[in-house]
């Protein structure tokens, strides 16, 4: 019964060979062409008057063509708006002959970026990398298409491959500074380059994290207001170019550190084992600052009673329970700090990852505080704030001999008769910014890994710790979910929340919608799109993701393009009450996506195979349309009882999508019901609500 609008004969690259789109000719039903067999594969591809494709499988008449779009990249993994950004698309030939690039062009939708014609062959056996610059006035994700048109041995073949940009608005972003001046570990040392993760998540606080490659870039960000923090991690010392060239910080870069605390920002100082600087090179040269002393060196520029041990955590009891190296901890005992706000610990299953988010700590040193005299003390002063102790069985080993760690390093009472090392700590000196100190880099990719819903374990607290630290840094705005449903364009992202209305099909399969949940606010309602997780309705949820349509409905889509995500800020399930509304409010554009009820006549029951599947129900204002998808509590058999006569009240949700019986595939209004039981005889109606 669906209107089609195109019949098409698609060949390599997705060119097509032959399109059939006159409604007489279509309406045959039987479409017929001759091509010569020029392209080594054929299919059909079918489209509907709604959008919707239908494709055969390929039929070959030829070997697979070596030639095309190998990769499109950018040049920034942070693009901002109104700033220039580079993309680049590499061709490659595999075949005998070579091929000329009859055009380029970069293209989101119908608007094109920037194009070229002419530009250049991609020789035989060989490939061609095309860069141009474009840029974007407009914060949102967009998918750029780069299109390609090559002409080889009198062939011409279209080639096209997307990339997806998140750009942020240029406005609304804070900078942290990564110093990679100093050989720094995971950033310029070993390790290096494995900040990516943690790039990629503050990108979703539209904080933008800059590498500092050299001294003068260093000291610049430490001027410059858009900086937030900066993050030192440890100047590596196990690096063979580190050990011919031992960094440590100049006086300017000192003064200039010590000046951005002073104005406010944050300073994160990460340490690392000294396994890492047990070599000849380093005990037979006492010149050669190691790595706690080269970061302790900097805390106490700030004026912070924390330090870095130069030493080594281990554990026999942990790693051989975990079955794991000594140094390679995973730890579970948090102290109180913002840090760790969200930190999920099951005090029936402490070690299991299952069950608790615990903190890896890998070939780590330890952290302690010192007094005014600058000596080691186990009292921390009323500044500090314990983020992560090790466990009870950790201690401190002095790998390098060089007399600094070991049993001289202070514990911390974590309880009674429980002092503990500590790993990671925070102090907050009246009238300066923030500073952290952790034994090891908390924050590099093997630690804050993309968070994943597979059921199988938690991930690394790591990552939500600094969640939590790029929030205090840039905090989520969070917009009313009606200014959400105001937005036109597609790709632009919020975050919202909001009581959920709907049940996810993890929590009530009878009662779920496919793949979605609704989640309504002081101000509106709203579509949330991939959701299948335990979620109930009542429920607190923060959501995050981008503006998306469907059959004529706005959706926040959660998908990983628009870094999408929904956290549970309280699962107290405390379910919404319906608005009492009129049939013609039901049905208006400002309801989709909010909870409501309306009571009146049936004047309509259509069924789908015997099962009622619509009820249009009339008041004085109008008619509203009760829908019911076939698998919502399926096996319920209470609405045969209905006729067309009585009075109802039915609960749903204001909801949209496209007629397929239609000539046009017409959108048309519904209330989306969420359980037959919601839809039941009632004796009068009662007063109406809105407005």
């Amino acid at each position: 019964t669906d209107s089609i609008s195109k019949v098409e004969v698609i060949v390599n690259s997705g060119r097509v060979a032959y399109a059939w789109d006159d409604p007489a000719e279509l309406a045959s039903g039987l479409l017929s062409c001759t091509l010569d067999p020029t392209y080594s594969y054929y299919y059909i591809r079918v489209t509907e008057g709604d959008g919707d494709m239908a494709v055969t499988a390929p039929v070959w008449v030829g070997e697979t063509l070596k030639l095309g779009i190998s990769d499109v990249a950018c040049g920034t993994s942070t693009p901002v708006t109104n700033e220039e950004l580079t993309l680049t698309t590499t061709l490659f030939n595999s075949e005998s002959t070579d091929a000329n690039i009859k055009s380029i062009t970069y293209a989101v939708g119908s608007q094109v970026l920037a194009s070229a014609t002419d530009v250049g062959t991609v020789p035989a056996s060989g490939t061609l990398a095309l860069s141009y610059d474009v840029s974007f006035d407009t914060a949102r994700v967009y998918k750029v298409t780069a299109t390609v048109v090559l002409e080889q041995d009198g062939k011409e073949y279209v080639f096209t491959k997307d990339i997806t940009l998140d750009v942020l608005n240029a406005d609304d972003l804070v900078y942290i500074g990564i110093d990679a001046s100093h050989y720094n570990e995971y950033v310029a040392g070993n390790y290096k380059d494995s900040m990516g993760n943690f790039g990629n998540l503050a990108g979703k606080y539209n904080v933008r994290t800059v590498e500092l490659k050299t001294s003068d870039e260093l000291i610049a960000a430490c001027s410059n207001p858009k900086f937030k923090a900066l993050i030192l991690t440890a100047p590596s010392r196990r690096l063979a170019d580190a050990q011919t060239d031992p960094r440590t910080y100049s006086a300017a870069e000192l003064a200039a550190i010590t000046a951005f605390n002073s104005n406010g920002g944050t300073v994160i100082l990460a340490g690392w084992s000294d396994n890492y600087e047990n070599y000849p090179v380093i005990q037979n040269n006492p010149a050669i600052k190691h790595m706690a002393a080269t970061q302790n060196e900097v805390l106490a520029a700030l004026g912070s009673s924390l330090r870095i041990s130069d030493d080594a955590t281990y554990d026999d009891v942990r790693s051989a329970a975990d079955g794991v190296d000594k140094w390679r901890l995973y730890f579970n005992t948090y102290g109180q700090s913002f840090l760790t706000d969200g930190v999920i610990v099951d005090a029936e299953h402490p070690y299991d990852r299952l069950y608790t988010e615990v903190f890896s700590h890998y070939g780590g040193a330890s952290v302690y505080a010192v007094d005014a005299d600058d000596k080691p003390t186990s009292t921390l002063p009323a500044t500090v704030s314990p983020v992560v102790y090790t466990h009870s069985t950790t201690y401190s080993v002095d790998v390098d001999k060089d007399g600094l760690g070991g049993a001289n390093v202070p514990k911390y009472a974590y309880a009674e008769n429980d002092s503990r090392l500590l790993a990671m700590a925070s102090e907050q000196l009246e009238g300066k910014g923030l500073i952290i100190v952790s034994g090891a880099a908390f924050m590099s990719n093997f630690e804050v890994q993309a968070q994943v819903d597979n059921g199988a374990e938690k991930n690394y607290s790591n990552y939500k710790i600094c969640e939590n630290l790029i929030n205090y840094l840039n905090p989520i705005k969070i917009t009313p979910i009606a200014d959400v449903q105001a937005e036109p364009d597609e790709g632009v992202k919020y975050t919202i929340e909001g009581i959920v209305t709907s049940n996810a099909s993890g929590y009530d399969k009878d009662t779920a919608f496919f793949d979605c949940i609704y989640v309504q606010d002081d101000t509106r309602g709203i579509n949330v799109f991939p959701v299948a997780g335990n979620y109930a309705e009542g429920m607190k949820v923060r959501v995050h993701g981008g503006v998306t349509y469907y059959c004529g409905e706005i959706e926040l889509n959660l998908s990983s393009d628009y870094n999408g995500s929904i956290e549970i800020i309280s699962d107290d399930i405390t379910p919404l009450e319906p608005q009492l509304v009129t049939a013609k409010a039901a049905m208006a554009d400002e309801n989709i996506g909010n909870l409501m009820r309306v009571e009146g006549k049936i004047t309509e029951i259509h069924k789908t195979a015997g099962v009622v599947d619509k009820i249009y129900v009339q008041d004085e204002t109008g008619t509203a349309l009760l829908f019911i998808n076939g698998y919502i509590t399926s096996t319920d058999t209470s609405l045969d009882k209905l006729t067309v006569g009585m009075t109802v009240s039915g609960i749903g949700i204001g909801s949209r999508d496209v007629d397929e019986e239609s000539a046009d595939s017409a959108i048309f209004a519904r209330l989306r019901v969420r359980d037959r039981a919601d839809i039941h005889e009632i004796s009068a109606p009662h007063t109406h609500t809105w407005g």
